[in-house]
């Protein structure tokens, strides 16, 4: 929600995926949200012509990793942004929602930190 003293009219945003080697991919750069008045704004990401090849690669290979129990490693995704006009004081209650979906063309079985799921019948 944008909260009363803001200046910024739009925060560009950018977000990385970022591994336990601190080797990092960028999954989108400067999307743009706008903040308008003291309303909530709803920003769905919907870009995916935003998105950038290398780092939804990476992630999805992160989370085929856990699924498939080949990689463990800890990775987060960093979210930072830009307001515009540029130096102009942000005050906003933020909070990030994030939706993803992972379908497979074949049964996998996956560790037991996975609770939910079907079982694979052979």
């Amino acid at each position: 929600m944008v909260k009363s003293g803001n200046q910024a009219s739009r925060i560009n945003v950018t977000a990385k995926i970022i591994d336990v080697n601190q080797q990092t991919e960028t999954v989108y750069e400067n999307y743009p949200v706008t903040l308008t008045g003291l309303i909530n704004v709803d920003t769905p990401f919907i870009g995916l012509n935003d998105l950038i090849a290398t780092g939804v690669s990476k992630l999805r290979g992160k989370l085929e990793g856990y699924a498939k129990n080949t990689d463990s490693g800890s990775f987060f995704i960093e979210v930072s942004g830009i307001s515009v006009p540029s130096g102009q004081r942000v005050l906003v209650d933020l909070h990030l929602r994030v939706k993803a979906t992972v379908k497979y063309d074949q049964c996998v079985e996956v560790p037991q930190l996975f609770s939910s799921g079907e079982e694979c019948t052979k």
